[in-house]
Order: structure tokens, then sequence, then C-alpha cells
């Protein structure tokens, strides 16, 4: 692979990553429109970094990077007599926390909370704006048949 063409897939892995981050919509059009790129080069440079496990097909047209973290650890949570919060990650962490403590890594992950939770919405109402959008699509097909036919009656 040439320099030129290794920079376009780090421009575009990095662009991916971004807005993939900042939960927008990564799809070709938007990836030429926030690096400049040709949609030829993009086309490219997405094809080489899916076939190289460095991006996911969320849906047709749609992209995500990989995960680049092994698979999830198991967490497990207890609160102890006296405030005391006990949270084991895996077999090889486990954090004591007062209750202090407790609540200064809550006030730390609760951005993060909202932040998931937002994109988590935002993906649903595409999702379902989506499904609508092929329903209503279905529906005047529909209608368009229906009508051509009643013209085709009275044609008749």
């Amino acid at each position: 692979m040439s320099d030129e063409k290794q920079s376009h897939a780090e421009v575009v892995l990095a662009a991916v990553r971004e807005l993939h981050e900042h939960g927008q919509l990564v799809t070709r059009d938007v990836l030429a429109e926030v690096t400049g790129l040709k949609l030829s080069i993009i086309d490219d440079r997405v094809k080489h970094l899916t076939d190289v496990g460095m991006i996911n097909k969320r849906q047709r047209g749609v992209y995500e990077p990989a995960a680049q973290y092994g698979p999830p650890r198991m967490i497990f949570h207890a609160v102890l007599p006296g405030g005391v919060h006990k949270i084991e990650i895996g077999d090889d962490h486990i954090l004591t926390l007062s209750p202090h403590e407790t609540r200064t890594l809550g006030h730390m992950l609760a951005g993060a909370a909202l932040a998931f939770t937002s994109q988590e919405l935002a993906y649903q109402a595409l999702e379902r704006n989506n499904e609508l959008s092929r329903q209503v699509a279905a529906v005047v097909r529909r209608v368009a048949k229906a009508s051509k036919a009643a013209r085709t009656q009275e044609l008749e």
C-alpha cells in the first residue's frame, strides 16, 4: 500500500472514530464532507478498512469503528455496612471505596452515562424513523397501485 493511500486510510479511520464518538451517523457522504476526500477514495478506503477489521458496517451504508477492546469483563458492585462500596472488575481488580470516593466516582461517570443514553436514544429514533419511512413508502406504493387500478376501471 502506498504512503498516499495509507494516509487516506488514517484520515478516514480518524473521521469514522470521531463521528462515532459524537454519536453521529457515519456514511460515505458524511466522510467525504468531513475529510474533503473524493467519494471514490472514501469508498476505496472504507472497503480496505472494513477488510482489515478496523471498521464495521452497522447497516447498509453506515459504518462504525471496530471495537478496540477485549471482551467485556464481569463487574460486581456491592454496598457494605457503613456505606463502603466494593467494586470487582474481572478477576484481577477490586476497588474498595469510601462513601465520599463513591460519590466522586459517580459524579465523574454521570456525564458518560448521559452521553451514552442520548446516543442510544438518537440511534433508536433513527431506527424508528427508518422503519416509518419504509412503511410510508409501502403505503404510497399501494395507494398508487390502487389509484392506477381505479383509473383503469373507469376507462373500461
